[in-house]
């Protein structure tokens, strides 16, 4: 299989987050996400995530509201994202089955467990644990 590499899909390192929208920089102080229309702007704070997603602890950005959540893939996860909960990573090589790690982006030369991409999909056991548990 070949790999995708880290820009093609979005690859993100934010150790200290679970990448929830709770976290992220499109959320205002009402707890809106500013990145989404209408209703959509409602988001869970504790379980949800889009591949929009920004680290709030680089600072604020504010939406214009014109990505409905099928567009930006937005989900939930009850334990939150990252590739410490993604069926393709394998936590002892820290590496992944989709995404090569030799290519340019963050974390040169590994996937980090603490890393993301659009790529994501839940581990059947891993993606419900708690941080605890990494």
């Amino acid at each position: 299989m070949n790999k995708a590499d880290k820009a093609s899909v979005g690859y993100i390192y934010a150790p200290g987050t679970s990448l929830l929208c709770v976290e992220c920089a499109f959320v205002d102080d009402r707890g809106l996400c500013t990145d989404h229309p209408g209703k959509e702007q409602f988001v869970n704070l504790d379980t949800g995530s889009c591949n929009d997603w920004q680290d709030a602890r680089k600072g604020p950005v504010t939406g214009n509201g014109s990505r409905p959540w099928v567009q930006v893939a937005y989900v939930e996860n009850r334990g939150g994202f990252g590739c410490r909960r993604c069926v393709h990573m394998s936590l002892e090589n820290q590496d992944c089955e989709a995404v090569d790690k030799d290519s340019p982006g963050d974390t040169p030369g590994r996937i980090d467990p603490y890393g993301c991409c659009n790529l994501w999909d839940p581990d059947p056991q891993r993606a419900s644990w708690g941080e605890e548990r990494f």
